[in-house]
């Protein structure tokens, strides 16, 4: 895990939360442009969300997904909110899930930009994927995302999960407040193993995160969650 961080380390009531909420909702203006298109067939998903905006906009997008068979039962679920007050906004969100042995992989890549156009407006939402995993020989369960108010600046963000794995990376170059949120818990029926971080950054808000979570097959089929 390598965390680079520059600007104040103090924040005031921004807060982290992995929402899953439904459907596509957006509240545009006249000069907004919101496209998305999706494909789905039994064994594939492919969602592609943008939005472009001069004025107020406000996008909300979700995926989940469960993959169970008598071996192994594998979920997960991204949620993505946003809102612009005043300025220019470019947010693009793209979401995949394709078969994997066993169970499914799944990639999210986020990209939000803001624009002040020399207002004073703000841009702020958050971001965030969820996942666990239940099986016979380990059970795992991992959240990653982050919340986001800034001023200027863009954030890039992607997700990767697998049965066996997951991995994050997240870049901002911004001016504003961000909090970057992880945590894993894996378990069995004698131990369990927990990792959580949290990275806060309020002004010159330029932060770099990539980690991952792999699970070994050594676990028994009790998840530690339940």
């Amino acid at each position: 895990m390598a965390i680079k961080i520059s600007g104040r380390l103090t924040i005031g009531g921004l807060f982290f939360a992995l929402l899953l909420m439904g459907g596509v909702r957006p509240a545009l203006s006249q000069d907004d442009d919101l496209n998305s298109t999706s494909f789905q067939v039994p064994t594939h998903f492919y969602q592609v969300d943008t939005l472009d905006a001069l004025g107020a906009a406000d996008i909300s997008t979700n995926y989940e997904l469960e993959n169970s068979t008598d071996e192994l039962i594998h979920s997960l679920g991204f949620a993505l909110n946003f809102s612009a007050l005043e300025g220019h906004t470019r947010i693009v969100s793209i979401l995949s899930s394709a078969p994997a042995v066993p169970g499914n992989r799944f990639k999210s890549f986020n990209s939000v930009a803001y624009d002040p156009l020399g207002s004073s407006g703000q841009l702020a939402g958050s971001v965030g994927t969820a996942a666990d995993v239940c099986a016979e020989n380990f059970g795992w369960e991992a959240g990653v995302g982050y919340a986001a108010a800034i001023t200027d600046g863009r954030i890039v963000s992607d997700v990767r999960s697998e049965p066996s794995k997951l991995d994050f990376n997240f870049a901002s170059e911004a001016q504003g407040q961000i909090a970057v949120e992880s945590n894993m818990v894996s378990g069995s029926a004698n131990a369990y193993q927990s990792y959580s971080n949290q990275v806060i950054v309020d002004g010159d808000a330029k932060v770099t995160q990539r980690g991952g979570f792999i699970f070994p097959n050594s676990l028994s089929s009790l998840c530690a969650w339940q």
